[in-house]
């Protein structure tokens, strides 16, 4: 919980831009972030940057890192979410699946 109230912080206090590139520095794929972010815009938020830090990943051929992040912002979604959140959702499950190959 104090992990939450601090990034809830940090968030309103970073302008958009820099606090993407912080949490692309700093992301642990293996985070237990299901029970951390509990609303669904932040659970979008994280899954959002879990599949722009396994693209990071991917690029340098860091494969088993990409794959972790992918699967850590699928573990945020649910089957709602293939229909709210199509795209987010099919490039996490796509990603990840070219990790696995």
């Amino acid at each position: 919980m104090t992990h939450l109230a601090i990034g809830r912080l940090l968030a309103s206090l970073t302008a958009p831009e820099e606090l993407e590139e912080k949490n692309l520095r700093h992301r642990e794929p293996v985070q237990p972030r299901r029970r951390i972010a509990d609303r669904p815009d932040e659970k979008r938020q994280v899954a959002t940057l879990d599949l722009r830090a396994g693209r990071k990943a991917k690029a340098s051929t860091a494969y088993a890192s990409a794959r972790e992040y992918f699967s850590a912002g699928m573990a945020l979604l649910d089957e709602r979410d293939w229909s709210s959140q199509y795209e987010l959702t099919f490039s996490l499950w796509l990603e990840r699946a070219e990790c696995e190959l």
